[in-house]
């Protein structure tokens, strides 16, 4: 591969593994396509934006949503810590559930890239079956 971007959450380990984590990687043919890329501080999506025909911008996204874990390790539970260190807050104020504030930090990050003109390209690990309602919903928004 060409080119290839990871990140994970670095501000702590609980363990010999780091669970979590995102990456995406190109080839040779598309590398030099390549415009910019990024991630989110948590590791939970990295992204690439890539020069496509006609001006268009093409990002690629690679997102992971944790699952519920009683795990100290799990990323959920590393995610817990960080909203509770960093006193991130749901609408109720309450310390923001990690899968929720996901979709609520992930939907901001993509309706950046849409509002500037990107095709988005989105391969994700959810954790839950991609039919539900609530699902959907966020990608019809």
């Amino acid at each position: 591969f060409k080119h290839s971007l990871a990140y994970n959450n670095f501000d702590e380990t609980t363990d010999i593994r780091q669970y979590g984590g995102t990456a995406i990687t190109i080839n040779d043919t598309l590398s030099y396509k390549l415009i910019q890329n990024g991630k989110d501080k948590l590791g939970r999506w990295t992204w690439m934006k890539l020069q496509g025909r006609n001006s268009r911008i093409v990002t690629l996204v690679s997102a992971y949503r944790p699952v519920v874990s009683k795990e100290p390790g799990s990323v959920y539970n590393q995610h817990l810590r960080r909203f509770q260190t960093q006193d991130i807050k749901n609408s109720h104020g309450e310390i923001a559930n990690p899968r929720e504030q996901f979709w609520i930090d992930l939907g901001d990050t993509l309706k950046d890239f849409y509002e500037s003109g990107n095709t988005i390209i989105l391969g994700m690990d959810c954790n839950e079956d991609v039919r539900n309602s609530k699902i959907r919903t966020f990608f019809n928004n």
